[in-house]
């Protein structure tokens, strides 16, 4: 649910997870929903997604953070769902400066290498 927040805000300048794979898991949730949140960016109809009963039933919610928004949801039609792509993070984000996230011991295995 938070990856439906961080892409209402084209002006995100942050990124913080526990760990690298909590990040990877956000690119992750992007890609298989993608779709699904652009919809509800467009027309601030929640989608059904696992754990978010509460959200779904809070009204404001939608009052505050999901407004209908025709205009980023076009702009991320044409950004595209391009995951692979290098610097399509900077493309969702203009904005964003860091990402922040535990990357040693185990969470290494998820950074690419040589």
């Amino acid at each position: 649910m938070h990856v439906l927040f961080a892409l209402v805000e084209p002006k995100l300048e942050t990124i913080n997870t526990l760990s690298t794979i909590t990040c990877r898991d956000l690119c992750r949730a992007i890609h298989d929903q993608w779709n699904d949140f652009v919809r509800c960016i467009e027309t601030d109809a929640i989608p059904d997604l696992e754990g978010i009963d509460k959200v779904k039933e809070n009204p404001q919610v939608h009052w505050r953070f999901l407004q209908p928004n025709p205009n980023r949801a076009e702009e991320l039609r044409r950004i595209g769902k391009a995951t692979e792509t290098s610097g399509w993070f900077k493309r969702l984000w203009p904005e964003l400066r860091v990402i922040l996230a535990t990357a040693g011991g185990p969470f290494s295995t998820v950074i690419p290498g040589d």
